[in-house]
């Protein structure tokens, strides 16, 4: 069996807040990791990684971080320790932004057109909207391009006739540089 926590257990049982048999059980082989925040040189190779993966998982190409983009990863808290390191990198690959908690006005885009919009996700919006916003965010995100490498069918992975339905759905026709018939 394998456990992680954050807590210093054996204090934790000195004080009664876990109990000293479970700790025994646990503790055969006890493995201490730093914090992500006190392994910075860790955290270069951990961004590659994350942006490898997340690229090849969602199909999408992603551009090198800039040098202030690695700056700004590099001097963070680190919080939420390898877990967000994990959602930023993600969010990242997903929506071109590299938004930080500890200090959410400040978004990084890598976007042409640097196009950011952190209140996404602020209402819970249902999967209908939130399907019709992140359509029109490749869409501002191309310029209304369909085709080719960088054209919303490849990002979006669907064919052109399943794109045009929905742009007809949700009424998406003014981010085309071309009419939909």
């Amino acid at each position: 069996m394998v456990s992680a926590t954050n807590k210093n257990l054996w204090q934790e049982v000195l004080e009664g807040r876990f109990r000293k048999d479970l700790y025994y059980r646990i503790a055969a082989i006890p493995f201490e990791i730093p914090p992500l925040r006190e392994r910075k040189a860790d955290l270069q190779v951990l961004i590659h990684a994350y942006l490898a993966f997340f690229s090849k998982e969602y199909s999408k190409q992603i551009k090198e971080l800039s040098a202030h983009q690695h700056n700004l990863l590099s001097n963070h808290a680190w919080q939420g320790n390898i877990r967000e390191l994990r959602s930023v990198m993600e969010r990242f690959v997903l929506f071109g932004e590299l938004s930080l908690e500890q200090n959410e006005e400040e978004i990084i885009s890598n976007t042409p057109q640097n196009y950011s919009d952190t209140s996404k996700f602020a209402q819970l919006p249902t999967m209908r909207e939130l399907e019709e916003q992140y359509l029109s965010y490749v869409l501002k995100y191309t310029g209304g391009k369909i085709y080719g490498d960088n054209g919303a069918c490849k990002i979006l992975g669907m064919t052109k006739s399943t794109l045009y339905k929905r742009i007809e759905t949700f009424q998406l026709k003014q981010f085309l540089g071309v009419k939909v018939l």
